[in-house]
């Protein structure tokens, strides 16, 4: 090639041959100029969605960590929400039942000490009671042999004379009393020692002469005090319930 560009023909290479040649360059560049460009495939701009086998993996890793096509980000704190919801419904229906047994429990040790307190108040107000009665069946059947004594002086007959109304209707109710109070006492000792007084009483107000009924007034000196250091120790046991009771 000279320094104007133009072609020197090769040894061997006439000159018409060489003008083909140029000819067949010149088509050529020609055609590469021409040939429309290869345009950037557009399913590569998509990041996540290709058609291309190059791009599949990742859609399928996409597909698994999504739940119905719904990314973790949208269906997880749902699910979390949810759970959360079911979790606190259980705890709450268990604490709501402990608290329910324990309310439960409550009432009833609470029912229970009541009933225990009522029947320890109902002891107590009916052994006082009973104290009480049977101090008045004594002394209304000491009257009573007082007034059979005076009567026999006079008339020298054992118990031919009425008693006075206040003595014999005192007598009657105190009796009536005592055997009612009798059956309301738990202690069976105590039971048996009324018992006892009652029947030493009405022994000693129908005694067929003085002695019989001096014997009976002793007996029923002895029924009285067995009764009344009975009830003592039962009260002092009730009061000693009833310390438990109020104990924390």
């Amino acid at each position: 090639m000279s320094q104007q560009g133009e072609l020197i023909p090769a040894a061997g290479v006439s000159r018409g041959r060489l003008s083909e040649i140029a000819k067949l360059g010149t088509l050529d560049a020609v055609k590469q100029n021409s040939a429309p460009q290869s345009v950037e495939n557009p399913w590569n701009l998509l990041p996540t969605c290709s058609r291309t086998s190059r791009t599949a993996p990742d859609t399928v890793r996409q597909l698994e960590n999504s739940m119905f096509g719904i990314s973790p980000q949208v269906w997880f704190p749902i699910v979390t929400l949810i759970a959360g919801a079911i979790l606190k419904a259980v705890f709450d229906a268990i604490n709501d039942a402990r608290l329910a047994n324990r309310e439960r429990q409550a009432r009833k040790e609470q029912r229970t000490d009541s009933i225990r307190e009522g029947r320890v108040n109902f002891q107590r107000s009916t052994l006082l009671e009973l104290q009480d009665v049977a101090v008045q069946v004594a002394r209304f059947t000491a009257q009573s042999n007082f007034q059979d004594i005076l009567a026999y002086k006079k008339t020298g007959v054992w118990k031919r004379q009425p008693l006075s109304d206040d003595v014999n209707e005192g007598y009657r109710k105190a009796q009536v009393q005592l055997k009612l109070l009798r059956v309301r006492i738990r202690d069976a000792e105590l039971r048996r020692f009324a018992d006892d007084l009652s029947k030493s009483c009405a022994w000693a107000v129908l005694a067929a002469d003085e002695p019989s009924a001096n014997a009976q007034l002793l007996s029923m000196s002895s029924h009285l005090d067995g009764l009344q250091e009975r009830a003592g120790q039962v009260l002092r046991s009730l009061d000693e319930d009833e310390d438990k009771l109020l104990a924390p």
